[in-house]
């Protein structure tokens, strides 16, 4: 009886240390599976392993990361709760938690699970520019300054985030700052043709019009296939008044991306800008078909219909573009000339003061504008 007993107990034990055997072989696999890029099999050896412990926090966050490699957010998040609920301090699955919400373009969600890593890892520097990347990607480009400064601290060579901070301060209306950041980027190595293109883009909106083609034809040299760069740079040699640098780039960057509506807007701007209003007028009904909603596009239609004529078709597509967008003082000030000839001088002079109002910077023609406010005396409305 007594020998029987042990043979059980012998049996209990070697099952007991075959399966604890097993799961580490299976940790163990699922680690080098993940670490051969074959993130399938390794959710797969640690599935099995979950099977036999589901207490580790370190394996949820583990199968989580192939979910995350493998596209499935939603999976992976689930993962990232269980290890976060099983180890709250831990910073490595707020990070990536944060980093599948983002990519479900939960932004705000992300910037939770960013607070909460970076309040457990002050020390993290990826999750700083992560975290300003988030308030970049909702357009505050101001919050997302300190955060960038922060992570520049903690690693002041990854080059990368330099030139992402180096847009961030041109968006947020600082090109001149935004230009040194792109120098030093450029100096310490990052030579791409991203930094190019945004320093570019910088000395554009500076009005510096020849060193921003200058930034573009390197970027250009790097990476030609670039369909924003060819328009970039056709529009800083139409504001040089090289029209003809400007069309042979918008139609470049049309080759590479025939559905990019920017471009057959700029290209019909660029023939009005020569006079050439009917041939415009096809280029902007190509821009507006590829976007039905493009305000600026119909506005352009409408002026060109002006130039040549008819009234009507301006009046409609300006005034289509005024319910897309009724902050462009631009239309106001084109539908206040057409009011005008439709001899409704009070209705221009309200049109013209408002486009003045949303335009402050811009003189309007006040040739126009003086014979409505006459007109409309006379009227006596």
């Amino acid at each position: 009886m007594l020998s029987r007993c042990l043979i059980f107990l012998f049996l209990v034990f070697a099952a007991f240390g075959a399966s604890g055997q097993d799961y580490d072989q299976l940790v163990d696999s699922g680690m080098v599976a993940y670490a051969r890029a074959d993130y399938k099999k390794a959710n797969n050896f640690y599935s099995k392993a979950l099977k036999k412990i589901n207490t580790d926090a370190a394996l949820f966050y583990n199968r989580g990361l192939a979910w995350y490699a493998l596209q499935m957010d939603a999976e992976a998040i689930g993962d990232f709760n269980k290890a976060i609920w099983l180890k709250p301090s831990y910073p490595r699955a707020f990070e990536h938690r944060a980093l599948c919400l983002s990519r479900l373009n939960r932004h705000e969600e992300a910037i939770l699970n960013l607070d909460s890593a970076i309040n457990l890892n002050p020390q993290s520097s990826f999750c700083f520019f992560q975290r300003g990347y988030e308030n970049f990607l909702l357009g505050r480009y101001k919050d997302a300054i300190p955060d960038y400064e922060s992570g520049l601290r903690l690693d002041p060579k990854d080059l990368s985030s330099l030139g992402t901070y180096g847009t961030i301060r041109v968006l947020a209306g600082e090109p001149e700052v935004g230009i040194q950041l792109f120098d030093l980027a450029l100096k310490m190595g990052a030579d791409t043709s991203v930094i190019y293109v945004m320093m570019g883009k910088a000395y554009a909106i500076l009005q510096q019009h020849s060193k921003a083609i200058e930034c573009y034809d390197v970027a250009l040299t790097k990476k030609p296939d670039q369909s924003d760069t060819y328009f970039s740079r056709g529009n800083s040699c139409r504001e040089a008044g090289d029209y003809t640098q400007a069309l042979g780039d918008y139609k470049r960057a049309m080759k590479f991306d025939s559905l990019y509506s920017p471009g057959f807007m700029n290209f019909g701007y660029t023939l009005s800008l020569q006079g050439k209003y009917a041939e415009a007028i096809h280029y902007y009904k190509k821009a507006i078909l590829l976007n039905p909603n493009y305000a600026y596009a119909c506005n352009n239609l409408g002026l060109a219909y002006i130039m040549t004529g008819d009234f009507k078709k301006a009046m409609k597509n300006i005034e289509s573009s005024l319910k897309m967008d009724p902050t462009n003082g631009f239309a106001y000030n084109n539908r206040g000339f057409l009011f005008l000839k439709k001899g409704e001088p009070c209705k221009a002079l309200a049109d013209y003061d408002k486009g003045q109002q949303l335009n402050p910077g811009k003189k309007f023609n006040n040739e126009y504008r003086e014979e409505a406010v006459r007109k409309c005396a006379e009227s006596g409305k």
